[in-house]
Parts: C-alpha cells; sequence; structure tokens
C-alpha cells in the first residue's frame, strides 16, 4: 500500500468514494437524492433534466443541461455504485435508465443530506471552495480526497497552531512531492480558510528595473504585471526584496505576500521576466513554509468534517431523511442549485457567455484547442472537454453555427471549428 493509500485508508472507504465522486458538488448531491429517493422510478437524462429544472419552483435559477447530468451519472455516480444504469425500449430504439441502488439509498442518501445540511447552514460557500474541482494533473487520488485530508490535518494540529507544508505532505503520503499539498494549501488561502507564511532565511537580493521593457514581452502573469505597474510609478530603478514587497503591501494590499515573494525569489532569477533583473543574490533562498486556520477556515471545515462522520452512521436516519426532504422543498432545492451553478465549470463567472463569445469574435471562428489557449491567456484554466460541452450547449442554442475543415497534416481529419451567429450578443445571461 503505497503513502496516500495509507492516509486515505484513515477515511471510511464508503466515504472516500462518495467524497470524490460526488462531496465537492452541491448538484451531484441533488441528482444522486433524486434518483435514490424514488426508488421505484428509472431515468433517462432528459428526464432528469426535467426533475432538476422543475423541481426548482419558478423561474428556475440553473437550467442544467441533459449532457453535464449525463456526464455526473457515468462519471461520477456510476463508478462508485451510487446509481444503477440499465437498457430501457423507448419506441423503436434503446436507451439508457439511471435508477437507485442500495449503495446509493443506504449510504449515498444519509451522505449527500450531511453535505446538503453543510452547504445550507453557509449560504455564502460552496462546497466546492473546501473541496476544490475533482481532477487535479499530478494526483492518484481526486482533488476532494486530498483536500478533505489536509482539513483534517490542520484541525488535527495538536500545537492548534502554524504547521508546515512538510509535515501535512508527508501525513496525507505525498511526502515525495510537496507541490500537491502546496497547490491546495494556496487554493485555501486564496479562500481566505488558511494563511500561508514562508520565512525566507537570510535572503533580500537587490534588482534592478528595465523601464523601456516592452510591454507586450511581459508574461501573461497577474502578479509580474501588478509588480511592473508599482514600480513604474517608483522613482527607485533599484529595490531589495525587502523594498520591494513594502512597495506592493502598498500598492495591491490584496495581492498575498508570499506570491510576490515566489516570483520574485524563483523566477526573476531564471532571467524570465524582460523587466527586471537580479543584481546582487545577498544569500541563497531556504524556504519554510508555515500554515495556520484562519477563524473562519477552522469553523467551515470542523463543521464539514463533522457532518462527513456523523453521516457514516446515520442510524436515526437525520441525513437521509434531509436528502429526501429537500428533494420535495422548492426553496432549499433552487439554493442548492444556485449556489452549484455559481461554483460549476460550466457557470462560473470566469468562464461565461461573454467571455466565449466575445474570444470567438476576436478570432472569426476558433477551435476548441485555440479557445482554451485564448481563455489560458487570460488566467481562465478550464479543460478541453468542458469547453467542447459549453460550445455543443451554445451552438444548440443557435448562438454558435459549426464547420468541419480538414486538418492540413495528411491524415483524413477535421477539426470543427466554431462562429458566432449574426444574432448573438455579448449581454445574454451567464450559463
Amino acid at each position: 500500500m503505497s503513502n496516500n493509500e495509507q492516509a486515505a485508508a484513515l477515511i471510511d472507504d464508503e466515504s472516500r468514494g462518495l467524497l470524490s465522486a460526488i462531496g465537492n458538488h452541491e448538484a451531484k448531491t441533488l441528482v444522486t437524492a433524486v434518483i435514490n429517493s424514488q426508488p421505484s422510478l428509472g431515468f433517462s437524462v432528459r428526464q432528469l433534466e426535467r426533475e432538476m429544472v422543475t423541481r426548482q419552483g419558478e423561474n428556475p435559477s440553473w437550467h442544467i443541461n441533459s449532457g453535464t447530468l449525463a456526464d455526473y451519472c457515468t462519471e461520477s455516480l456510476l463508478p462508485i455504485g451510487a446509481v444503477a444504469r440499465e437498457e430501457e425500449v423507448y419506441g423503436s430504439r434503446m436507451r439508457r435508465v439511471y435508477s437507485a441502488s442500495d449503495f446509493g439509498v443506504e449510504r449515498g442518501l444519509p451522505f449527500v443530506g450531511a453535505v446538503m445540511e453543510w452547504s445550507l447552514a453557509y449560504p455564502q460557500h460552496s462546497i466546492q471552495k473546501l473541496l476544490g474541482i475533482t481532477a487535479v494533473t499530478g494526483e492518484s487520488a481526486r482533488a476532494p480526497i486530498t483536500s478533505y485530508l489536509i482539513m483534517q490535518e490542520l484541525l488535527t494540529n495538536p500545537t492548534d497552531g502554524e504547521i508546515s507544508i512538510a509535515s501535512i505532505s508527508r501525513s496525507i503520503g505525498y511526502d515525495k512531492d510537496l507541490r500537491i499539498a502546496e497547490a491546495h494549501l494556496q487554493r485555501l488561502e486564496g479562500e481566505k480558510f488558511v494563511e500561508i507564511r514562508t520565512a525566507v532565511q537570510d535572503y533580500n537580493p537587490i534588482y534592478k528595473i528595465h523601464r523601456d521593457a516592452a510591454e507586450d514581452t511581459i508574461l501573461t502573469n497577474h502578479v509580474a504585471m501588478a509588480v511592473r505597474s508599482a514600480w513604474l510609478e517608483s522613482p527607485n530603478d533599484e529595490m531589495s526584496l525587502s523594498q520591494l514587497l513594502e512597495v506592493m503591501a502598498v500598492k495591491h494590499p490584496d495581492l498575498p505576500y508570499d506570491e510576490v515573494r515566489r516570483l520574485m525569489t524563483y523566477v526573476v532569477p531564471k532571467q524570465r521576466l524582460p523587466f527586471v533583473e537580479v543584481t546582487e543574490r545577498n544569500g541563497t533562498p531556504i524556504n519554510q513554509s508555515e500554515v495556520r486556520l484562519t477563524g473562519e477556515g477552522r469553523e467551515l471545515m470542523g463543521a464539514f468534517v463533522d457532518v462527513v462522520e456523523a453521516s457514516e452512521n446515520d442510524e436515526e436516519g437525520k441525513y437521509r431523511k434531509l436528502a429526501v426532504d429537500v428533494v420535495s422543498d422548492f426553496d432549499r432545492f433552487k439554493t442548492l442549485m444556485t449556489k452549484a451553478k455559481t461554483s460549476s465549470s460550466l457557470a462560473t463567472a470566469a468562464l461565461n457567455r461573454n467571455v466565449v463569445i466575445d474570444e470567438i469574435k476576436s478570432a472569426g471562428e476558433i477551435t476548441v484547442s485555440q479557445l482554451q489557449e485564448a481563455l489560458t491567456l487570460r488566467g481562465i484554466k478550464v479543460g478541453a472537454a468542458t469547453i467542447r460541452r459549453y460550445l455543443t450547449v451554445m451552438a444548440e442554442e443557435k448562438l454558435l453555427q459549426t464547420t468541419l475543415t480538414p486538418i492540413a497534416n495528411g491524415l483524413k481529419r477535421t477539426a470543427v471549428h466554431y462562429r458566432v451567429t449574426s444574432t448573438t450578443t455579448l449581454n445574454r445571461q451567464k450559463v
């Protein structure tokens, strides 16, 4: 058994599967509840789409589409046994229908009920803020499990204060690669659930700015852009790291200290920024990053771990009943769908129709890979499969038209290009 498998074994195996597949998204919990609270019925994805919309009552907040629901069922719920699937005759063809499973009823409903209780108790926070998105490159375990293990480690820290990232990485089984734990903690820092303090011993290099460096050669990095703009307002052509950090604290108080320090300590010495260079190194950076929970982080994480653990032994049926009740409650169902829409990679403010339409109009026509590259330059990291589903929905709604173009590589292959229709505007509602 590997180190990370040993660490994950601290979680109930069934909870581990549910956390990985369902626990980080309110819409997935609702789909699980809708199917498993009606064990005598089976649902095609079209029927499930109608269920998810009509159960929001009047003025649904999210008209979730059947393609997204099919992905939820086939990629998340079915692999862990939270639903069952079978084929049925439908007219002249066969179709797939999803129905309740023993595991979905006995274990899935209490789990999603517990997640719903947490989500409804904290209306300003989606569950994805705690657990992150499902897949993260480089991890053998799904990201929600890693996030949950980190939360447990922070909550059980015996010092009740700071704990090193290296110590957390060892405890959760990633002792050979600190970057995975660091990435999760940086995300939690961005949500203001933790604070990260990095001590750099005896390292205060001197930098020199090149004021005439062309702006279009600057990396598309928001920290680098902020450093450059702040420094251009300063009369000093040279500054030490400590002086620059003081300037940034005044000019950009919302920019995390560690992001600026990391940029100047590790990116600049490799000559990756054309507008600045190191003139004196003054030592070697030796890092020791320490993490501590904020008050809000401790409350949110503690409450979430409590309900997940309580759902593992739902003898009185509290959480199962809650899940079933929410399915029949327009207000609570809509509240959770609204939160799901906000946090969904298909509905986040970062990826919205205005952004997509703007990029396609600028290019004239665009492929999935080209749009992915353009969004990356905006700082929006979205997978190709997500973009393809997003564009397919927009094409179905007649906002985009598609053309097939042969790929000029000698192979008989074509690429799908998307073009904005003449009636499409830039002020449509976000998906």
